[in-house]
């Protein structure tokens, strides 16, 4: 496979057995889970060797002590991650504009 970058999104929960079996090419993970999600032991069986993961900064610890993640070279994420927050109205016939 040619895949080289994998972006995983903060609802991130689960990653099953071999999901990136031999990306040999993939080097590059952005995580945005601030908890690791749960790894199958060989959900990246066969993924190049330098491959780094990249997560929130305060998540590197949670990171650095997961059975599987703590293999990967951990790294800040560099992009300015920003939330937004949005509260709707209350009511069945409401709508936002």
């Amino acid at each position: 496979t040619n895949l080289s970058t994998a972006i995983l999104p903060a609802c991130t929960e689960k990653i099953g057995y071999h999901a990136f079996g031999n990306c040999k090419n993939l080097t590059d993970i952005s995580c945005y889970a601030i908890t690791p999600p749960i790894a199958d032991e060989r959900a990246f069986e066969g993924i190049a060797e330098n491959a780094v993961i990249r997560v929130l900064s305060s998540s590197i610890p949670l990171y650095a002590e997961d059975a599987v993640w703590k293999d990967f070279t951990i790294l800040p994420l560099t992009e300015d991650v920003r939330t937004l927050e949005v509260n709707l109205p209350v009511g069945s016939e409401s709508t936002y504009k």
